[in-house]
């Protein structure tokens, strides 16, 4: 077997050619000023075609290439000895049916020399990334599609990419709800609004980064700085993780709901009712709440320590049962009838003590309304007046018995206020008279007077009054 150093040298340029020929990359060497291809492997040759390119200046074997700056950044090359690199360079190039194809490349031109330390010629290495060019540029597009869509939305959404949180894309509303405008965009969120840096929200999201899991969140707490003032501000907030076109998460896609106004007013209902409540349970009367429809939702505590039951026996419709049968009927009618005219509703009933004695109230309900005059409730009480309602029986008793007495004397009798003004006459006098109480009230006595007497009378009367 030759062993000579000459054979060893050719043997090891054969298999350095053979790995060049055979190489997935694309490679090419071009000799002289010139540019005339020397060696292509077949990679290369696949890429043009597989026309006859060796021994051929690369103008004369790729003219396509004219106007496309390849053939001047070979001259440069040639020239000053310094290597190009070139990333996703564009290239026209012919096929073998003919037609021309663009594709996208990455590419180094290297100059190499000779015994004399001269350039000689040029190493060409690339790369074809047409499809992932391509792939990139069609998911720009997307997203450019997609943040066209998401900056018409009214909604606050805002993309944040990688762990440092980068803010890629907010629309108007994210940008007016975080209250620093676009100068937040492509730096970390936590630059831009600093006031995150100590909050839950920043954690979150640093958690469902890691995690790449979708959350909702509703009714969170930020403490936001708006025009140099700190605001608590509340939000409802849907997180998505933001995937590239190989499905790694990249980012997290933030959707915002900002319900600062609904939050405190519901805050300050929630006061509202709690003073009621507090108040309601310190006055001595019945209180009860109902819904605009008229179902009972509320009695406070005296009322069910006067009735003896719970809040499950009188709700709804439960409070039916301590209500005496005769006046119910009566109450339902009219609380109906209230209900569809929103007037204020009162009315005396009777109402079962826990003792099981039926005692007087008056009932008084007012309905609750929104700005636009719509009920939204009822508020009302029940108040004891049994013994009013005594006092009252017994003196209607009393004038009935009096009325009794002075209509059946055989004297003439009528009554008079401070003034003189009479303003009652028994029976007898009207029977004797044959008068009526109109004709009479007053100064009317004066009408059946003799007109001898009238005068002495009337200096009687003004003397006494």
């Amino acid at each position: 077997m030759n062993t000579s150093p000459r054979n060893n040298v050719e043997a090891r340029e054969n298999k350095f050619r053979n790995l060049i020929m055979e190489a997935p990359a694309i490679f090419c060497i071009l000799k002289g000023d010139q540019h005339v291809f020397e060696l292509a492997n077949l990679r290369y040759k696949e890429l043009v075609g597989n026309r006859e390119i060796i021994g051929k200046p690369i103008r004369e074997a790729l003219p396509e290439l004219e106007g496309q700056g390849f053939y001047e950044l070979l001259d440069n090359v040639y020239s000053t000895g310094e290597t190009f690199i070139g990333k996703e360079v564009p290239a026209n190039l012919i096929k073998s049916d003919g037609s021309v194809e663009l594709g996208y490349f990455n590419f180094t031109y290297q100059a190499y020399t000779g015994a004399n330390n001269e350039t000689e010629g040029i190493l060409v290495f690339a790369n074809e990334i047409t499809e992932q060019v391509e792939s990139r540029r069609k998911i720009e597009a997307s997203e450019k599609r997609f943040s066209n869509i998401l900056s018409q939305s009214v909604m606050a959404i805002a993309i944040f990419k990688s762990p440092e949180m980068i803010v890629s894309f907010a629309n108007q509303p994210m940008l007016n709800a975080l209250g620093k405008g676009d100068t937040i965009l492509n730096k970390p969120l936590l630059e831009g609004v600093p006031e995150l840096k100590e909050q839950a929200f920043s954690q979150m999201l640093t958690e469902l980064y890691t995690s790449g899991l979708a959350y909702e969140e509703f009714e969170t707490k930020i403490i936001l700085i708006r025009n140099g003032i700190p605001e608590d501000t509340y939000f409802n907030f849907v997180y998505q993780p933001y995937r590239d076109v190989d499905q790694a998460i990249t980012g997290i896609t933030v959707l915002a709901t900002e319900i600062t106004e609904q939050v405190l007013a519901k805050k300050q209902i929630a006061i509202s009712e709690a003073k009621f409540k507090m108040l309601s349970e310190t006055i001595p009367h019945m209180v009860w709440t109902a819904t605009p429809d008229g179902k009972k939702n509320f009695f406070n505590k005296y009322f069910l320590d006067y009735t003896g039951l719970s809040f499950e026996d009188v709700k709804g419709e439960g409070w039916h049962n301590i209500i005496f049968p005769d006046d119910l009927k009566l109450e339902l009618a009219l609380w109906q009838e209230n209900i569809k005219t929103g007037n204020d509703f009162k009315i005396e009933k009777r109402v079962r003590h826990h003792s099981g004695t039926y005692k007087w109230h008056l009932s008084h309900s007012i309905p609750q309304k929104n700005e636009e005059g719509e009920i939204t409730g009822w508020i009302g009480t029940n108040t004891e007046i049994e013994d009013q309602k005594k006092i009252t029986e017994t003196l209607v008793k009393g004038e009935e018995q009096f009325r009794t007495f002075a209509n059946n004397i055989r004297d003439l009798a009528w009554i008079a206020d401070g003034s003189g003004w009479i303003y009652w006459y028994n029976q007898r006098w009207y029977d004797y008279t044959g008068t009526t109480i109109e004709e009479m009230e007053g100064w009317g006595w004066g009408k059946v007077h003799h007109p001898d007497h009238i005068n002495q009378v009337m200096e009687f009367v003004k003397e006494a009054w």
